[in-house]
């Protein structure tokens, strides 16, 4: 057997419903293929791309994609499963 390794992907995109949410929402996407299989995941976020006014630390760069999705919602959860 090969082993073909996985590959990860990110995307961002913007999503709104016909009539529940009172606006758009920025929504990030995470496609993984492992050879288990594919695992897309979504998160619907209304934390902002570009960050916060006044805010002294990177927000910009800690609300992309990749970090947003990996630090902060997964970071998340991890720490709910260690208080379980």
């Amino acid at each position: 057997m090969v082993n073909r390794g996985s590959a990860r992907s990110f995307v961002k995109l913007t999503y709104a419903t016909l009539s529940s949410w009172s606006g758009a929402r920025r929504v990030i996407g995470r496609a993984e293929v492992t050879a288990q299989g594919d695992t897309p995941r979504f998160v619907v976020t209304n934390l902002p791309a570009e960050g916060f006014a006044g805010d002294p630390s990177d927000s910009a760069g800690r609300l992309e994609v990749a970090p947003l999705y990996e630090d902060f919602y997964c970071g998340r959860g991890e720490r709910k499963n260690n208080l379980k």
